[in-house]
């Protein structure tokens, strides 16, 4: 099964990674471990990222954005493109890409303007990944090891890709991946719930929490904060990149809004229920709770 997986990923023998950010340096980790034999290239922002990079010994070429234009990179060279960039900058990208016979692909939490950005170019042959995977930190020294191992890639892709959707599905894959197809419209929406919602809700609890002046003077007062391990599992990721989150919002807007409306109205329906709902009510209430969990979320 290890040399199937092997032979899958060696489908794309020469790899551009256009930003090596957590997920960048993580993918060229993963691609290195799985096929020491691939070439990967990478596009770092600056020199001051370089030093770090190399020392990992999982890059054969380093480029660097602002000593290459876009339309200038040499895309004959690879097999695959990665862009594993904030999802505005892509699309600032897209319009300038040169014909390009490489596959191409990306990292992006949403899919559906990037998906349209490029149904302009079909001189381009692109396919959207979302691998469902990451961390509240940035920058290549955040990068994991195994962050793609048993996580779930979304792909979504033109009918007529059929050939490039199944490569790039065996890619993906070869790295641990397990993959699943939709379209680019559905991803948003779902991920709208599962994702995007989320986070917002995570954002929102640290201006709510300090508020009230009874809690801002008890956590100044206290040397240890004065909570559980519910608070701070529940603000992990409002530390997330803020400019990475200002993309999602742009480009989800009206399903973020479409879901935050909806979580509004159980929200007043808890609210009500307080008033008049009695023990039994409740005890039922969070018995179902944790039953729903537990269909909804699986435990690494």
């Amino acid at each position: 099964m290890k040399d199937k997986k092997k032979t899958k990923i060696l489908a794309f023998r020469s790899i551009l990674i256009y930003g090596m950010g957590m997920m960048g340096t993580s993918l060229a980790i993963a691609l290195r471990k799985q096929s020491p034999n691939i070439h990967i290239t990478c596009v770092l922002r600056s020199k001051k990222q370089e030093k770090y990079i190399r020392s990992l010994n999982i890059i054969d070429e380093v480029l660097f954005k602002p000593t290459i234009d876009i339309d200038k990179l040499p895309y004959l060279y690879y097999d695959l493109i990665i862009f594993s960039l904030n999802i505005g900058k892509l699309l600032k990208i897209i319009p300038s890409l040169p014909p390009i016979k490489a596959v191409i692909t990306d990292i992006s939490s949403t899919q559906s303007q990037i998906a349209s950005a490029f149904s302009k170019r079909p001189d381009l042959c692109f396919i959207n990944s979302h691998p469902l995977c990451g961390s509240e930190q940035s920058g290549p020294e955040a990068a994991i090891t195994n962050l793609f191992k048993n996580r779930l890639c979304l792909l979504s892709a033109p009918y007529q890709r059929q050939k490039e959707l199944n490569l790039l599905k065996s890619f993906w894959e070869s790295i641990g991946m397990d993959t699943h197809l939709t379209d680019a419209n559905n991803h948003d929406l779902v991920l709208s719930y599962l994702s995007h919602t989320p986070h917002i809700l995570s954002s929102i609890l640290p201006y709510w929490v300090q508020e009230d002046k009874n809690v801002r003077d008890m956590i100044k007062k206290t040397k240890i904060m004065p909570s559980g391990g519910g608070l701070r599992d529940m603000i992990r990721i409002a530390g997330s990149n803020p400019e990475m989150w200002v993309d999602i919002l742009e480009t989800n807007k009206d399903n973020i809004i479409m879901a935050l409306e909806a979580f509004e109205m159980n929200l007043s329906m808890v609210i009500k229920s307080l008033k008049i709902k009695k023990r039994s009510y409740w005890l039922m209430w969070f018995k179902n709770a944790r039953k729903k969990r537990d269909r909804l979320y699986f435990e690494d």
